[in-house]
């Protein structure tokens, strides 16, 4: 069977067919992949005014592209040598969840280092339209931030590469494919399509949240209960029992799924310099689409547009490995 044909019957007659078995099969396996909470009393919400200081950090909030996200910022603010490394954290997590074990190598390196929570996490802003989540007003959130601290580029991991190119220096991915290539993948590889099986439960409305609602296992089994130790996961239960934030983290996957063709309409190309760092023992991503992705770079000098592999490490790489992440993180970097 021809590479086409595979792409071409994955396309038109197999995903329908498998959106409906998976969203079915996925109602009890869903807890499989990460873990979910029964809401506990929410937290109060975030005073916009006030800046909260604790290990280093500080804890606000900034308005960018008509939304309110909250922010930890760290580093010297005020010096005109420090670079901008805009953090971006993924699903399920929040910023202080991803990134608490690398944001002090970074500062020591010279960065003042911006990590919010994105639209529909903890306490940040949540859109209630699907449409609010498409790829290019995500973008428009990070290049408002940038604008925000003064600068005119920054080093930061995100699909804002794509759209505002002039104000990234440098680009770093981790066990995260460029989005055409994940594309491209899912619609011919049936490995990856049953890997992915989460994203066609996640379309159903309501559902995935009420499941993940009513489980309530803080310990939890899964991807996620191993990976984190327990007061972190305990902390990551108290952000998704935020009011709507399950529905807007949620709400990435729905605006993914609906926005694909729009994909078409940006320039794939990557023109800045791009690492990849990424845990080869990942059950959510085949390990071929680093190359995929990094087939997208002008610059295809490795040295310029590379990766860094780690065999040992899952999805959640920079958990898994820190030290190795964060040394490869700033080696990268580094002028």
């Amino acid at each position: 069977m021809g590479g086409s044909y595979v792409k071409v019957l994955v396309g038109s007659v197999v995903y329908p067919t498998l959106a409906a078995l998976l969203a079915v099969a996925a109602w009890a396996a869903c807890v499989h992949f990460f873990v979910g909470a029964r809401e506990p009393a929410p937290l109060r919400h975030w005073n916009a005014n006030k800046h909260v200081h604790t290990d280093g950090l500080t804890f606000t909030s900034v308005e960018t592209n008509g939304v309110r996200l909250n922010v930890i910022e760290a580093g010297d603010r005020a010096s005109s040598s420090k670079k901008l490394a805009v953090l971006l954290h993924g699903f399920p997590e929040t910023a202080l969840l991803s990134w608490h074990a690398h944001i002090p190598a970074l500062v020591a390196a010279g960065y003042f280092v911006v990590a919010p929570d994105q639209r529909g996490y903890n306490r940040s802003e949540k859109p209630e339209s699907v449409e609010a989540y498409f790829i290019d007003h995500l973008a428009d959130d990070v290049r408002g931030l940038i604008r925000h601290y003064g600068h005119d580029k920054a080093t930061v991991p995100a699909p804002i590469a794509l759209r505002w190119p002039e104000v990234v220096e440098k680009l770093v991915i981790m066990n995260a494919p460029h989005p055409l290539a994940f594309r491209d993948h899912l619609t011919s590889s049936l490995s990856q399509l049953g890997k992915s099986w989460y994203i066609f439960y996640f379309q159903l409305p309501y559902v995935p949240e009420e499941k993940i609602r009513s489980y309530g296992a803080p310990e939890g089994s899964g991807i996620i209960g191993k990976t984190f130790p327990l007061d972190s996961l305990r902390r990551g239960l108290q952000a998704w029992s935020e009011p709507g934030a399950l529905t807007g983290m949620l709400n990435w996957y729905r605006a993914a799924f609906r926005n694909a063709r729009r994909l078409n309409e940006v320039d794939p190309a990557i023109r800045v310099p791009l690492h990849m760092i990424w845990g080869e023992n990942d059950v959510a991503l085949d390990l071929v689409l680093v190359e995929k992705s990094l087939a997208y770079c002008r610059q295809r000098d490795p040295a310029v547009c590379g990766a860094t592999y780690l065999p040992e490490a899952t999805h959640w790489v920079q958990h898994d490995e820190p030290e190795r992440v964060s040394r490869a993180l700033l080696a990268f970097l580094a002028p």
